[in-house]
């Protein structure tokens, strides 16, 4: 995984580009002094995770399960939304944690972040502040807030047409769903708020 953080490694792909400019067009939106970066990670499932100083990991698989760019950029808000609301580990620790590891911050968090990226989670109360926090970036943004709801949908369409959606079987992504408020509900009110700022 290491290569896949570092930039030095190899000539950044057009991915790598691509999420370059959107957290670039981010950045001055936010309020902390971090160099916010984002990176793709290959893992099975779609998600995305908040590390701290400013690091965001968005899955491969949700790159092609969001059905639009302010979807994407509404999870990106969302998880930087972890780090300026001080969700995530402090710098402190952070930085402890790398010298324990012996490497750079970035690199050992890199080799072993898909190993926690579904055991990685907040509280319910933790998840609506990111998911405020990212619907008001979206509305400071050029983005559409309605972004923010439709993710969502389309984290619950992919998790229906997986059979996620049944109690009764062992599944990662239903777990990693039922450590954060229902989707159904979280889309229900931030459809209902993207809905009231067009209306306004």
């Amino acid at each position: 995984y290491r290569r896949s953080y570092d930039p030095q490694a190899t000539p950044a792909s057009r991915e790598q580009r691509y999420l370059d400019s959107l957290v670039d067009e981010l950045r001055p939106l936010t309020g902390k002094p971090f160099p916010y970066r984002a990176y793709v990670v290959d893992y099975p499932t779609p998600n995305a995770m908040a590390l701290p100083g400013g690091v965001v990991l968005v899955t491969r698989d949700l790159l092609s399960t969001l059905r639009s760019e302010a979807e994407f950029v509404a999870v990106l808000a969302h998880e930087i939304g972890h780090i300026e609301r001080g969700h995530c580990f402090d710098t402190v620790r952070f930085e402890l944690l790398a010298r324990k590891v012996g490497a750079e911050p970035l690199g050992a968090l890199a080799d072993f972040a898909a190993a926690i990226l579904l055991r990685h989670s907040y509280s319910k109360t933790m998840e609506h502040e990111a998911d405020a926090y990212a619907f008001e970036l979206l509305t400071n943004s050029r983005y559409d807030p309605r972004g923010v709801a439709g993710g969502f949908e389309a984290l619950m369409a992919y998790a229906q047409a997986r059979g996620e959606a049944s109690p009764q079987q062992a599944s990662p992504i239903r777990d990693y769903f039922t450590s954060h408020p229902p989707l159904e509900v979280r889309a229900g009110e931030f459809g209902e708020r993207a809905d009231a700022w067009w209306r306004r």
